[in-house]
């Protein structure tokens, strides 16, 4: 915990939601805790706080941890954060005119399984018409009915 001590000094008295009350209530903690934090006396903090902390200072944990914040400021993120709604909505689409081609009525949790599982793992699918979806959607319902 290289630079925490550092930069939850630096962002509690440099960023306009940076005081110690704000910081405790967005990490779900009293404002004593993180005083405690800044002061030395809490050596550890737990896993929640911490992420509390860097959600309420947009910073990732890694960077709230282990990057010396006021002189290098956050890293870049290595990838998009969050969902693209575009994406997804192209997804919903997709996924539900599979359903329908297929003639099967499929549960919503399953089409919510396909439409997350083609968001993350596989891009080219995602572009995928709805006859490829309709397939894999196809191989899904016969895993689903074999158990």
């Amino acid at each position: 915990m290289d630079f925490l001590i550092k930069n939850l000094r630096h962002l509690t008295t440099s960023q306009a939601q940076g005081s110690q009350g704000r910081a405790s209530t967005a990490a779900g903690v009293g404002q004593p805790a993180i005083s405690k934090i800044i002061n030395g006396t809490t050596k550890m903090p737990g896993y929640a706080t911490v992420a509390g902390l860097a959600r309420h200072f947009g910073v990732s944990m890694d960077d709230l941890v282990w990057r010396d914040l006021e002189t290098d400021g956050p890293s870049q993120p290595s990838q998009a954060v969050g969902l693209e709604p575009a994406k997804l909505a192209s997804l919903i689409e997709t996924v539900e005119a599979a359903a329908e081609q297929s003639g099967r009525t499929i549960p919503a949790r399953l089409k919510a399984r396909m439409v997350a599982t083609l968001y993350a793992h596989d891009p080219e699918l995602a572009a995928s018409t709805p006859q490829t979806v309709q397939a894999l959607l196809a191989g899904i319902m016969m895993t689903v009915e074999e158990t």
